[in-house]
């Protein structure tokens, strides 16, 4: 397959600017090191892990551009994995990528936490979750919502299946769904608690859209969502932890419904689930060898945003708000917003 490959400038691949690129991962005292310059991972510092031994580096320290690491089109190589000998990052067939000189490359960097901060002024890009991002997005005209309100127990197998179910409905109560609900005195340390504090999950920064790496766990995430406002860095956001067949799934249960038309529960060989499973509760790490997208827990701070986003290559989902609040900004899938849709995608 051929693809479109960005390789650093480092002229001899066993050095970089001094420091010696180990050739095994460093030895792991108080804590875990990573990269050529073999530090520790402080919060708020970029980095990318390489697709095939998943060792971890700081992209200035091996010399390649931090817009185009973060694309989400980018897989990176380190130098140990790849062929050539250098670090690189390689792209799909097709992609198309600016050229810029080394000094503009240099100029095009952005400091994108520092301007979510208010730090940097650059107004070339927009802030997500600052002050002046909510005041644009909520002085934009909108139509009015005017979408159908049904009780519980009108939401039937048969209604979704039968072509009626086309646009998002409202059911105010939850009564007739059959719903196991937590108590609104749930807390994130609860949820820690219940899940594990070691466990490990995606943490989104709101002003770059891009997932924090290394990843964090549960209690670093409980850690962090107990800090005053004040006393948070970035906003941060999880929105993909995944928690059925976990103790937490014994005090929440989506709607009744939900599991007699889930693809996962109707369709999917129950033999092969149950073996994915077994193999979970020996190695919770490994990726499930099915699709393991039931039920989420998601946490946010206040301010947080999610960008325009297509749900599980279009299915349904639901949604129950525990605490707080959350607003959905809807686009009606027509081929007009369709297009419009995957042009700003792959832009």
């Amino acid at each position: 397959i051929r693809e479109v490959v960005v390789t650093s400038e480092i002229t001899d691949p066993k050095m970089f600017d001094g420091v010696e690129v180990w050739d095994e991962p460093p030895s792991a005292t108080d804590e875990m090191r990573y990269c050529v310059c073999n530090r520790p991972y402080e919060e708020g510092e970029f980095m990318i892990g390489c697709e095939t031994c998943d060792k971890w580096f700081h992209v200035d320290c091996i010399g390649l551009d931090e817009e185009e690491a973060s694309h989400p089109a980018a897989k990176f190589y380190c130098r140990q994995c790849e062929a050539s000998g250098e670090y690189r990052l390689k792209f799909p067939q097709g992609f198309t990528r600016k050229r810029r000189s080394r000094r503009n490359a240099f100029l095009g960097k952005r400091n994108y936490a520092a301007m979510n901060e208010g730090d940097v002024q650059d107004n070339r890009y927009a802030r997500k979750g600052t002050e002046d991002y909510w005041t644009f997005v909520e002085s934009q005209n909108y139509a009015a919502e005017s979408f159908p309100r049904m009780r519980g127990c009108d939401i039937t197998s048969s209604f979704l299946n039968g072509g009626s179910f086309r646009e998002p409905t409202v059911i105010e109560t939850p009564e007739g769904l059959e719903m196991i609900l937590p108590s609104k005195e749930l807390r994130v340390r609860d949820i820690a608690e219940i899940v594990g504090p070691d466990r490990t999950l995606d943490v989104l920064d709101v002003a770059t859209q891009s997932e924090l790496k290394p990843a964090w766990t549960l209690g670093q995430w409980r850690d962090y969502f107990e800090l005053k406002p004040t006393n948070r860095k970035r906003k941060l956001n999880v929105i993909s932890l995944e928690v059925s067949h976990t103790p937490l799934a014994d005090i929440v249960r989506g709607p009744k419904v939900v599991g007699e038309v889930g693809w996962i529960e109707t369709l999917w060989p129950k033999r092969s689930i149950q073996r994915s499973l077994e193999d979970l509760r020996e190695n919770p790490y490994q990726v499930p060898r099915y699709p393991k997208v039931q039920l989420y827990c998601l946490m946010s701070v206040a301010g947080s945003f999610t960008d325009f986003h297509v749900d599980f290559g279009g299915s349904s989902v639901w949604y129950h708000v525990v605490r707080g609040e959350k607003v959905f900004y809807f686009i009606r899938p027509t081929p007009t917003n369709l297009r419009k849709y995957e042009e700003w995608s792959t832009n």
